[in-house]
């Protein structure tokens, strides 16, 4: 009973996601987390070597406060979410994930 009432909620999710992308898919907002989600590689690697080497580094990863860490990661989101609306624009694919499609 209770995997039928988790995949109940996982359909109802999916088909949300897909009624907001359809009623909204023209907005640029939408378009902006279409984007970032096209360049999920190049970010995950970014925010490795840019978000938290960085800090871990200059020592304020270990001893950071919850303030500083919520807004760190809501400024590389923002970051983020901007420069891959700026980038799909532009190019077809993300950095990381032109150089995984040429090894195929």
């Amino acid at each position: 009973m209770g995997c039928y009432r988790e995949d109940k909620n996982g359909t109802e999710g999916g088909v949300l996601c897909i009624q907001v992308a359809e009623r909204w898919k023209e907005s640029i907002w939408l378009q902006a987390l279409i984007s970032t989600g096209q360049l999920s590689l190049t970010h995950y690697v970014a925010h490795v070597l840019i978000g938290i080497v960085p800090l871990q580094l200059l020592g304020i990863l270990e001893n950071g406060s919850v303030v500083f860490s919520t807004i760190y990661a809501l400024f590389f989101y923002v970051a983020a979410t901007a420069l891959s609306l700026y980038w799909k624009k532009r190019h077809s694919r993300g950095p990381l994930e032109l150089v995984m499609r040429s090894w195929e």
